[in-house]
């Protein structure tokens, strides 16, 4: 099975990751890769400038500059609603994701087998997780927790935003959450429309650049919230 890939990327103050990324995913994955979808969050720093030159040496780059209300979950959507006709498969990955460009291929063996959604996995054998904050790890064990016994989805990491999904999933689903509760949204809606998930080990190192935006408390709300649709079966 030969796939094309859109790539979206969600970016907010990401120029010093974008740098090294964009053209690392195209270095290696280039037969495999039909777009890179940068999606700028509003971002502050050379974000949008930095992409633009990287547009200059590979047309496969594609720019979308947002407009306020921020969101993690608008961004993402935003590349969704762009991705090409033609691609087979969408794999989101964070803009910091630079040292697991190499795991991708895992992903993409995965997909070529047939399964619909490959997800990169932390908590599996073969996992890393280096520097965790704490507090982020209580609340996605805690969630999980919830996941495995309540709602019986017997998956360790759904909630990463490291996957390769194939285009029906993401074009079938009402995609819901404005902030980072859309990567809930990716791990458990599919498994709920009956899509056929594969979790593959992949790491986690604290990031080399930038700041992450995400606040456990702040945010822990909206993560009960794609809890509860999945609990009644409303996606």
């Amino acid at each position: 099975m030969s796939l094309k890939i859109s790539v979206v990327l969600a970016a907010k103050n990401e120029a010093d990751n974008l740098k090294i990324l964009v053209p690392a995913l195209l270095k290696s994955y280039n037969k495999e890769i039909l777009e890179v979808i940068v999606v700028n969050d509003n971002s502050t720093d050379d974000t949008r400038e930095v992409v633009r030159n990287l547009i200059k040496k590979n047309k496969k780059i594609k720019l979308i500059n947002r407009s306020p209300p921020n969101g993690v979950g608008r961004t993402i959507k935003e590349g969704f609603r762009n991705v090409d006709k033609k691609a087979t498969h969408v794999l989101t990955m964070d803009s910091d994701f630079i040292r697991n460009v190499p795991e991708v291929r895992r992903l993409i063996n995965q997909a070529e087998q047939g399964w619909d959604v490959v997800v990169g996995s932390r908590y599996i054998p073969g996992g890393v997780l280096k520097n965790y904050p704490p507090l982020k790890k209580f609340a996605n064990r805690g969630y999980h927790f919830l996941v495995w016994h309540i709602l019986n989805i017997k998956h360790h990491d759904l909630t990463n935003n490291f996957k390769l999904m194939r285009k029906e999933v993401v074009e079938s689903i009402r995609w819901e959450s404005e902030h980072f509760a859309i990567n809930a949204e990716t791990g458990l809606f599919p498994y709920v429309k009956k899509y056929k998930i594969k979790e593959v080990p992949v790491s986690w190192i604290e990031r080399a650049h930038g700041a992450s935006d995400f606040k456990v408390i702040k945010l822990g709300p909206s993560y009960l919230k794609v809890f509860w649709r999945v609990l009644i079966k409303r996606v």
